[in-house]
C-alpha cells in the first residue's frame, strides 16, 4: 500500500512529538530526587553512642578500642516534615559499655534534616513514634570514633553512599 504525502508527514510529525516526549520522560526521572527532598541537607555520616562529658572520659579511659570496626544493620526509615532516620541494631561485638549506653535511646543514623531542623531532631521523631515508616534492610561498615565532643560510629564513604542511595531508592 503507498502511503500519500499527507500520510508521510503526519508520521514524521508522529515520531517527532513521540522523540520529544521521550526526551521529557528522560529529563524527568533523571532529575527524580527521591524521598530525600532536595533542599534537605543529607547527613548519613553516625551513630552517636555517647556525647559529651561522658564520651571524653570514656576515650580517656579506652584509647585502645578507638577505630575498632562495626558492622552496624538498618532495621528501618522513619521520616516526617523535619527529619528522615534509619532505626540500627546495636553491634553484638561493641564492648559492652557502650552496648549499654546505646540500649537506654534508640540507636540510629540521622540521613537527612530540612534546612531549618537540627539533626539532634532525629532523637524525638523516633522517641515519639510519628512519622512514616519504611522498612529498610542494608549493612553499613563503620568505625569507633571520637569526634566534635562524641563517640561515635562513623560510617565509611562507601556505606554513607549506600544508606543514602538506599533512602532515595524507596521513593522509586
Amino acid at each position: 500500500m503507498m502511503q500519500t504525502a499527507i500520510d508521510v508527514e503526519d508520521t514524521e510529525k508522529m515520531r517527532i512529538r513521540l522523540n520529544e516526549l521521550r526526551r521529557i520522560i528522560r529529563e524527568e526521572i533523571s532529575n527524580e530526587v527521591g524521598l530525600i527532598p532536595p533542599d534537605w541537607k543529607i547527613i548519613a555520616h553516625h551513630v552517636t553512642v555517647i556525647f559529651g562529658k561522658d564520651a571524653k572520659i570514656w576515650r580517656d579511659a579506652n584509647p585502645q578500642l578507638l577505630g575498632g570496626q562495626y558492622q552496624i544493620s538498618v532495621m528501618n526509615l522513619v521520616m516526617d516534615d523535619k527529619a528522615a532516620a534509619v532505626e540500627v541494631d546495636i553491634p553484638p561485638d561493641l564492648p559492652l559499655d557502650l552496648q549499654e549506653y546505646l540500649s537506654m535511646k534508640i540507636p540510629h543514623i540521622t540521613v537527612a534534616t530540612s534546612p531549618v531542623t537540627k539533626p539532634v531532631y532525629s532523637n524525638e521523631l523516633l522517641g515519639s513514634g510519628g512519622g512514616t515508616s519504611y522498612p529498610l534492610s542494608l549493612t553499613l561498615n563503620s568505625t569507633l570514633q571520637f569526634e566534635g565532643g562524641y563517640l561515635g560510629l562513623i560510617l565509611d564513604d562507601a556505606s554513607h553512599s549506600a544508606l543514602v542511595d538506599a533512602v532515595q531508592r524507596l521513593s522509586l
